[in-house]
């Protein structure tokens, strides 16, 4: 004989719970978000700048380490023929040069890209028309209350 299916218990119901489930949140208006959205501008901005320093300084401390290794492994001498070189001259001067080019399109972007995003996040915007209704509501249930 087979053995017959066991029937499921009904669950018990629950203890009745002393806790409060906190109020609901209004939905953001648009305003929070723009809010929002403004502080998580001026924190990357900030970010972005701090990581350039950083950038800058692992930059400066890598050339320096270069120039170091280049002093200790080649003498005066040679470097001092080596770059009286015509040849060797012009190619010094037209990688200064290309360096500036990089550094002065590099430094106009990021300031333009600075401006848009200061622009972008602390530009006074009017209110919306849904926010200025909500708020003469709540000022006339306001003036109510307290007459």
């Amino acid at each position: 004989m087979s053995p017959q299916p066991r029937r499921k218990q009904p669950a018990a119901p629950a203890a009745p719970t002393t806790e409060r489930r906190p109020a609901a949140r209004p939905a953001a208006g648009l305003e929070d978000v723009t809010r929002s959205l403004r502080v998580l501008t001026r924190s990357s901005r900030d970010l972005v700048i701090d990581g350039g320093e950083v950038l800058e300084r692992e930059l400066a401390m890598a050339i320096s380490l270069s120039e170091r290794l280049r002093d200790e492994s080649l003498s005066p001498e040679v470097l001092k023929r080596a770059r009286s070189g015509r040849l060797n001259r012009q190619f010094r001067d037209d990688a200064h040069r290309v360096v500036d080019l990089v550094a002065d399109v590099g430094g106009v972007a990021a300031v333009q890209a600075v401006r848009f995003v200061e622009q972008f996040a602390d530009q006074p915007r009017p209110r919306l028309a849904s926010e200025e209704k909500a708020a003469a509501s709540t000022t006339a249930d306001a003036e109510a209350l307290g007459a």
